[in-house]
Formats: structure tokens, sequence, C-alpha cells
């Protein structure tokens, strides 16, 4: 499956050659001999096959199984209605804003992340190599380590006997977590991502795509059902179902999304103004953007506080095995009149 990078710049090439008057076969062959990439020269020389013999050009992408169900259904809506030359451009814009998603969340989850790792390590080292040598100082002195001291002591021979284990334990919780990156699990996202910058960014992609769709010539009802299906949040899914419901039972649109509680009082009023001005997807679009910003800065906003919290973390941690430790040896040392 091609990532949103990919999909991006080959929407835009295609739609610009398209809106530019150049037949759908002719703008693949064009894209094709620009690409130094053998494998994506590979891929449009099959869908470029499939145009020769004729085939819609929807069904082609979707036969190659490299795009989204969401992007070939409405490439075909495009074509049919015409308006494959404004689809193409939307689409771009759709996943550009997708990509730029996956990078916030990747952003707000890859750092404390890193930062967990190098706690457990720090504090590894410290239990296991640096506790004993204060073990055997201990000993020369003639004595022993006792309370907390003694406590890590105990830990730390625990931890030395099963260090191979934890090693590999590490290891494969490292890999899960990059493996889960790449495929941008939502499960995944949501687990570290705190509930209200789930529910923007949810909401955020909900009007992206009603945008889409309805600058493609769908109306609201159709939008509403082929955007509910690129919302993996359960709650957000909840609202568009309710909304759904609240159509079906002969609400306006404005009206129905209201009432499912999808978007602010603001925003509720924009979509109203816009269903008066027949600019909706305008409006869409515009909402759109907001949810982004505000995610953004909330990802920022929830980045700024963690560092410092976990840095501190790390350094009360340290701070404690250290004068655990440190306390006991100053006192034998007074003792001794040292």
């Amino acid at each position: 499956m091609l990532n949103n990078n990919e999909l991006t710049t080959f929407f835009k090439q295609l739609g610009m050659l398209i809106h530019s008057g150049v037949s759908t076969m002719e703008a693949i062959s064009i894209i094709g001999d620009d690409l130094a990439d053998p494998q994506g020269a590979k891929l449009l020389q099959t869908i470029y096959a499939g145009l020769e013999l004729g085939e819609d050009f929807s069904t082609v992408l979707k036969e190659t199984g490299e795009f989204p169900k969401y992007a070939t259904d409405m490439i075909r809506i495009g074509s049919y209605s015409g308006k494959l030359d404004e689809v193409l451009p939307a689409l771009a814009q759709y996943y550009k804003r997708e990509e730029q998603i996956s990078a916030s969340i990747r952003s707000a989850i890859t750092y404390p992340t890193i930062m967990i790792f190098m706690l457990f390590i720090v504090i590894g080292v410290l239990i296991t190599r640096v506790l004993p040598i204060f073990q055997n100082v201990y000993q020369q002195l003639g004595t022993e380590l006792t309370g907390a001291a003694g406590a890590l002591m105990s830990l730390s021979n625990v931890i030395q006997r099963i260090l191979p284990h934890l090693i590999i334990l590490l290891l494969l919780a490292v890999v899960i977590l990059l493996y889960l990156l790449k495929k941008k699990s939502g499960i995944f996202s949501n687990f570290f991502v705190n509930r209200k910058l789930s529910q923007s960014i949810a909401v955020g992609r909900f009007a992206s795509g009603m945008f889409l769709t309805l600058s493609s010539g769908l109306d609201t009802d159709e939008s509403i059902k082929m955007t509910r299906e690129l919302t993996d949040h359960p709650i957000i899914q909840g609202k568009i179902k309710k909304c759904q419901e609240n159509l079906a039972s002969g609400m306006g649109f404005s009206e129905a999304i209201t009432a499912a509680g999808l978007f602010n009082h603001t925003q509720n009023r924009m979509i109203n103004i816009g269903m008066k001005a027949g600019t909706l997807d305008i409006v869409m679009e515009n909402i759109a953007d907001q949810c982004n910003e505000e995610a953004d800065n909330k990802i920022g906003h929830l980045l700024s506080v963690l560092e410092p919290t976990l840095v501190a973390v790390l350094a009360v941690i340290v701070g404690v095995v250290l004068l655990s430790i440190m306390l006991p040896l100053m006192g034998i040392m007074a003792n001794m009149g040292l």
C-alpha cells in the first residue's frame, strides 16, 4: 500500500496534468517517464496497461492493491461526475493532511518513549554496575548495605541474574514500537495521546473527508456515509452514527450535526451559514484546518510538559539511589573520624 507522501505526490501530479487537458492514460505515461523508482515505474506500467485495455481508471487502481478504498471510490465518483480534475488535487490535499497528522502523532509518541527507555537504562546501570562497587566498599569497611540501599542491592542481584532476558524483552519492545509506529496503529496512538487530542484529530479527519466528498458533488447523506469509514475513533464514530440517524428522522443537515455534538458551537454556526450560502464544502475545509491546527498546538503543549517532567523524574530517581548509598557511607566515615 502506498504511503501518504506517495499518494499526495501521485494525485497532485496527475491532477495537474489532467487539469491541463491531458488524458488519464497519457498523464500516467508522462509521470512514469519521469519516475526513477523501479517499483513505482512498474506500478504505473500496470495502471497504463489496464487503461489501454479500456478498464475504468478507478477499477485499475483498485486492482493494483496499492491505493486505499477511499481514494479509489472518490476517483470513481470524480470520473462519473466529470470532476476528476477537481477530485485529484483534493485527494492530494487530504493525504497531505493525513501525513501531517501522522507525523505529529509520531512526534508525540516517539520522544517520551525514547526518554522512558533511557530512564530504564540509566536505572539499570546504577543498580547493576554502580551499586556493586559501593557494596565492595562497605564490605571493606566491615559493614553491609541496609534499609533502602540494601533493598536496591538485593534488586541488583536479581536483575543481574535475569539481565539477558531483560535485554531480550527490551529489544522486543523496541521492535514492536517501531512496527506500530510504521503501521500507524490507531489503538496504539490513542493509548499514548490524550482523549481530547485524539478526538480533535478524528474530527479534523471527518471534516477533511466531508470537504472532499462534498466538493466532488456528493450530497450530505452520501458524504457522511463515505466519510464515516475513515474514522477509527469510537466516540466520533458514535456521533457520526447519531448524525445519520437524525438525518434519517427528517432533520436538516445543520440541525442533525449540531444535535450529534460533532463540532463546537462556533463550527456549528459556520456549518449553518455554509448550508444557507451553498458553501458547505469550503466551511468543512476551514473546520479541518482549524482542527489540524488545534491538534498541532495540543501536541506541542504535550511535548513541552512531558520533556521537563521526564527529566525531573530521572533526576529524582538517580538522586534517591545515590543518596540511599552515600548517606550511610558518610555516617560510617564520620564515626571512624574520617
